[in-house]
């Protein structure tokens, strides 16, 4: 026998904290994997006569384990020549969208009066600089607003609306 034991050596070089039990149980199992995987890739390589200075230190072999977990699934390089008509309906399936929802005429949306916010499904605001969903619409109009300081009275302005489903 006469070994060293290492294991909690190389684990506690790498910590990973976690305040869940259960994760940091799983962040150990992980560790140790990572760490046998290592020892087993430095015992081969001595026996295939490699010199250790080539060899990776820990921490650049759960860098290197890390990217090619990472760039599993994807392809090595671009596919060269034109692309097969099978590749570009699979690109148009990718982000399949519903019809958008009309905006009212100009008339309707800048007289200023009747325009109330009332509850509705959760949709997307249709302010331009504007991200998020909103439960909120205006009572005349149907459009989907965000209520803050900010977007107040911007659909009743004369500024254009997207027209997003």
């Amino acid at each position: 026998m006469g070994g060293v034991d290492l294991m909690d050596s190389y684990l506690g070089r790498y910590h990973i904290k976690s305040r869940k039990w259960y994760m940091r149980l799983f962040y150990h199992i992980l560790d140790l994997a990572v760490i046998n995987s290592w020892v087993l890739l430095k015992k081969n390589c001595t026996a295939k006569g490699i010199p250790e200075k080539q060899l990776p230190n820990l921490g650049e072999f759960r860098n290197i384990l890390a990217d090619a977990l990472c760039n599993v699934g994807t392809s090595n390089g671009a596919k060269r020549g034109r692309p097969s008509n099978v590749d570009l309906e699979r690109e148009h399936a990718k982000n399949p969208k519903g019809p958008g929802h009309p905006v009212p005429c100009k008339d309707i949306r800048i007289d200023g009066v009747e325009h109330w916010p009332i509850f509705s499904k959760r949709l997307r605001c249709k302010i331009p600089q504007c991200k998020g969903t909103t439960q909120w619409a205006c009572s005349k109009c149907n459009v989907p607003l965000c209520l803050n300081a900010r977007n107040n009275n911007s659909h009743t302005s004369n500024k254009k609306l997207l027209v997003i489903a």
